[in-house]
């Protein structure tokens, strides 16, 4: 009885911390979304990196839109998130970038493979 009692036991803290992780995580994206939504600019681009982005703006709406406005036009699509990676994508096709830090002001972000840091302030 007690080794039942034990597992019971185990197993009920188990499905509550996978509970509150599932609701923290959920919570850390409703943030995270509620940040990003805005008219943004980039001011940074780390050398080795795609210099032409420079000044572009990034237009993300509530609905889960944006809009990306470079020199040469602009392109529509849609976002979301998954734990701290921004998945936009464009035509189909999907493209991440791996979100460091995301405040009012500012956003911090690298692409997954190149690791390239790109700053963003909000406009």
């Amino acid at each position: 009885m007690k080794n039942y009692l034990f597992f019971l036991a185990v197993a009920l803290c188990c499905a509550m911390s996978m509970v509150f992780t599932g609701c923290k995580r959920d919570n850390s994206e409703k943030i995270m979304k509620e940040l990003l939504v805005g008219k943004w600019t980039v001011t940074y681009v780390e050398e080795g990196y795609d210099q032409t982005i420079m000044g572009s703006e990034w237009w993300y709406e509530a609905d889960g839109s944006f809009t990306n406005v470079q020199e040469d036009g602009s392109m529509t699509g849609t976002y979301k998130w998954k734990g701290n990676e921004l998945i936009m994508t464009i035509n189909d096709i999907p493209w991440s970038a791996i979100v460091k830090e995301i405040t009012s002001t500012g956003m911090r972000w690298s692409g997954p493979k190149t690791e390239k840091e790109i700053r963003l302030e909000r406009l």
